[in-house]
């Protein structure tokens, strides 16, 4: 029975031993994986590239175009991209669609009130208007007249003050008018230059006008039943000009990004092979992966149409054969007499970022077209960021399994979307000298720590299965 115990006790402290080598190994494990470089570790990169400011650069917002080189090397998602400064400080950035700017013109009511009206003798009225209290920092500058009254022409004078004894003349003698009678032809509106004024004078001229009845009448002179003469006569009424309500409105100018900046993109490796049995032509090539929009062949060959299928092998290790459809769609060309049309760009639908890419062309029992090259279009991208003066950044990008950035500029950004901004220049891709050691170390370190895991796992099972003979052998 003692030897029993003993051997007992020998075996329980066997796997105390296991279980605190076990233990030490896990943490030697996590050590060295703690000493793997985070996301944000500028040896994670292999390459680089400086960012440099214009030359007297004071906006407050910077963008740079991204390139053919941090295209080939960064993700769909530009997760393994960074900004860093001179210290190694990672900047945050924003990576967008490059667009055009253009300014967009609103209207928004200033409420007003009427605190003054008389009628003049010389057949003009006069009305006064004041801002009403919420809206005194707001600047009228259009002023509209609603009525319902048509077929009138009126001159108006504007003036604007903030005391009501001293008046500023805003426009003098401008018309309204319409012409419906003649023309579908009619202005309500008129420009003012804006001003901080808290009252506004409208002198409206020609308040009433004598305008022609539509009815004639015709008095006849007859003598022994022949008739001696004819008068026509025409008969007047007075019309007042009936103003229903007078509007102000102010003026807001935003700078909005409207169509998206393309370019064309290098294309490389091209073949073109005619397969005869198949009646087809097979156009493969390369790209940076390059954002990509739009495809053109280019052919000398006339007078065709023809279908065709874009597709994208997949570049992902064990994808043998396999591909991706993007579009399919026809090409065309018809040059006869004095009648041309041509369509050979087809339009992929999405941007489409991919290295390698597949045309197949249908020719049915026609020859094959005689194609001399391809031309790639894409949107240009730029990445924007706030700008620090006298600080040198660079941008460093193709790290490996490292995860996408989250900043909360991009909630920021979005706001100034549209605001002028400093365009950098980059320079030539350079390669980040401290990467492969680093990078090495990094997955060795996550390497070792999987075997730790297991290893644990494994262990804590033999532990747990001798420990469960050891009780009932102690039972016994």
């Amino acid at each position: 029975m003692k030897t029993k115990r003993k051997s007992i006790q020998k075996n329980i402290i066997r796997m105390h031993t296991a279980a605190a080598a076990l233990t030490v190994a896990f943490i030697t494990s996590l050590f060295w994986y703690s000493m793997a470089p985070g996301a944000t570790d500028t040896r994670l990169f292999p390459f680089t590239k400086d960012v440099t400011l214009p030359t007297g650069a004071a906006k407050k917002v910077a963008v740079f175009s991204l390139d053919e080189e941090i295209f080939a090397s960064t993700d769909d998602r530009y997760s393994n991209m960074r900004l860093f400064d001179d210290k190694d400080n990672e900047k945050p950035f924003l990576v967008r669609t490059a667009r055009t700017t253009k300014t967009e013109t609103t209207e928004h009511m200033v409420e007003m009130e009427t605190v003054g009206f008389q009628k003049l003798p010389d057949n003009r009225v006069e009305m006064i208007y004041s801002k009403r209290e919420k809206d005194r920092k707001r600047l009228p500058s259009v002023i509209v007249f609603v009525s319902a009254l048509k077929n009138y022409e009126k001159q108006v004078t504007i003036w604007g003050s903030n005391d009501r004894d001293s008046w500023q003349i805003l426009v003098e003698n401008q018309p309204i008018f319409d012409y419906s009678k003649f023309i579908a032809l009619r202005n309500c509106r008129i420009e003012i230059n804006a001003g901080n004024f808290t009252y506004y004078k409208i002198n409206v001229s020609n308040i009433t006008e004598n305008q022609q009845s539509p009815l004639v009448s015709i008095a006849r002179e007859t003598r022994n039943g022949s008739l001696i003469s004819e008068v026509e006569k025409s008969s007047f009424r007075r019309e007042d000009f009936r103003i229903d309500r007078v509007d102000f409105f102010e003026k807001k100018e935003t700078a909005v990004r409207d169509q998206t900046l393309k370019r064309l993109y290098s294309v490389s490796a091209l073949n073109v092979t005619n397969n005869v049995k198949e009646k087809t032509t097979v156009i493969t090539f390369e790209t940076c992966r390059t954002p990509i929009m739009a495809l053109k062949i280019l052919t000398g060959s006339s007078n065709f149409s023809r279908s065709i299928k874009i597709e994208c092998p997949e570049d992902r290790a064990g994808a043998d054969g396999a591909s991706r459809y993007i579009v399919s769609s026809s090409i065309s060309r018809i040059d006869v007499g004095g009648f041309k049309q041509e369509n050979t760009q087809v339009a992929l639908g999405s941007v489409i970022r991919n290295k390698r890419y597949r045309i197949t062309i249908s020719n049915q029992d026609s020859p094959p077209l005689d194609i001399s090259g391809i031309e790639a279009e894409g949107e240009i991208c730029e990445a924007v960021f706030f700008p620090e003066q006298s600080v040198v950044l660079r941008t460093m990008y193709g790290a490996k399994s490292v995860d996408i950035p989250s900043y909360d500029i991009a909630q920021v950004l979005a706001k100034v979307e549209s605001a002028d901004a400093d365009v950098c220049s980059v320079t030539m891709q350079k390669t980040n000298p401290a990467y492969v050691q680093i990078a090495r170390r990094y997955i060795e370190g996550r390497k070792l720590l999987l075997v730790a895991v297991l290893l644990v796992v494994v262990g804590l099972v033999w532990v747990i299965a001798r420990a469960s003979r050891s009780v009932d052998s102690t039972k016994l």
